[in-house]
């Protein structure tokens, strides 16, 4: 290593006359700037600085960070309409949610994408059926009150599933809205799905006031199901997927709720249903024969307000519990289950229930008690109840089909 001789360099070192220090024999940098002749090198390669400085600076400005593609994120904005080539970067975002889709989500295709929507409107049905399950996705909204993806401008009785999915692994739809359609999300055959924060309306229905507030007769709700004003559809339709998880999302004005048929596990949470012409929270199943239907499931913390029909409605299935769900105004039995096992509906409340003979689609419904348990095909012995209530309120009944006769 170099010596510094302290009594030399003592020796050489000036004050100036404006009290610098003037070391003799090098260059003296005035200014920030290096006078003439003279350059500044790093010892370890001897490259001058501003030539590293001017490398460096023409390499940051070859990169553009705003056409920056993630290769996972797939960005869409319905309120461009300047013209450029769409590749989903948060720059150049798809203009339609279709769009994006159908050059994400291939079959061939493979990488998780993750649609992050602008807030917008995004017209059209969209479904996708690979020939096997080998992607996951999710699509995001800016919220369920500025995102908004409609099956049509307005709600048409021959428009399709919203958003169809088979074939699938892992989906997740959250913060947007989803109206005007049979079905709002219809996957089958999947992995796991994921709903937070979405909301459901005019799904299967058009939404008329009066044939949604329990004012109508048992004929003219039949004449509004048999109108170009419904479709067999309704809030959401999850069929033949491992797991299932809903959470803090809302349903109104549409025929079905949330319809979870023929799934292992899942939780239905702190969900709200409202004016429904057939159930609000329904675990169903492909067929009566009970050995089929959803199972391990948990659902609470939600309300079913002003259904047309039951509450909770549960078809087959084994080990399902409810929970602190409270049912309001609904016109039949509140809890109704055929053909299922080791039911528990345990903290519940029905207030004002059970007070038609008919349902929303002008039918006589299930208008039996505030639980109605019916249907033992199947039901195997596992050592524990078929039926367990414990702890539910159950104010104000009506006498459903009792008081009409038509028992």
């Amino acid at each position: 290593m170099q010596q510094i001789n302290i009594r030399q360099l003592r020796r050489d070192v000036k004050h100036g006359a404006d009290g610098r220090l003037i070391f003799p024999g090098m260059t003296e940098i005035t200014d920030g700037v290096i006078t003439s002749g003279g350059k500044l090198t790093y010892v370890d390669n001897g490259v001058d600085v501003q030539s590293q400085i001017d490398s460096v600076v023409a390499s940051v400005a070859a990169i553009d960070i705003h056409a920056h593609v993630q290769e996972n994120v797939c960005y869409v904005d319905s309120k461009r309409t300047d013209s450029y080539t769409q590749d989903g970067s948060e720059s150049l975002p798809y203009k339609t949610l279709s769009a994006a889709i159908t050059a994400k989500l291939t079959n061939a295709a493979t990488a998780f994408i993750s649609f992050r929507l602008a807030s917008g409107t995004y017209d059209g049905t969209i479904s996708v059926d690979k020939d096997s399950a080998n992607q996951s996705f999710e699509i995001v909204g800016s919220g369920r009150t500025s995102t908004f993806i409609r099956g049509a401008a307005t709600f048409v009785n021959t428009t399709g599933n919203v958003l169809y999915f088979r074939d699938f692994n892992d989906i997740t739809i959250k913060d947007l809205s989803i109206s005007n359609g049979q079905y709002g999300f219809y996957p089958r055959s999947c992995r796991n799905i994921k709903l937070f924060n979405v909301e459901f309306v005019n799904l299967g229905s058009d939404g008329e006031e009066k044939y949604h507030d329990q004012t109508e007769s048992m004929a003219s709700q039949a004449a509004f199901w048999a109108s170009t004003s419904t479709s067999n559809g309704g809030t959401c339709r999850i069929r033949d997927c491992q797991d299932v998880r809903i959470s803090r999302c809302r349903t109104s004005y549409s025929l079905r709720g949330f319809r979870i048929q023929d799934c292992a596990s899942g939780a239905i949470t702190n969900c709200r249903a409202y004016k429904l012409l057939e159930s609000a929270y329904y675990l169903a199943a492909g067929d009566y024969t009970g050995n089929t239907g959803s199972s391990n499931f948990y659902i609470s913390g939600c309300v079913a307000d002003s259904i047309f029909h039951s509450g909770v409605l549960i078809i087959g299935g084994r080990n399902n519990t409810v929970q602190g769900v409270s049912c309001v105004n609904c016109a039949s039995s509140p809890f109704n289950t055929f053909h299922a096992a080791d039911v528990r509906i345990v903290g519940c409340t029905a207030d004002k229930c059970n007070t038609l003979s008919y349902i929303g689609i002008g039918v006589p419904g299930d208008n039996y008690g505030q639980i109605y348990k019916a249907g033992k095909t199947n039901v195997s012995n596992t050592g524990g109840y078929e039926l367990v209530a414990l702890n539910n309120c159950f104010p104000k009944c009506g006498g459903g089909r009792a008081v009409s006769g038509d028992s």
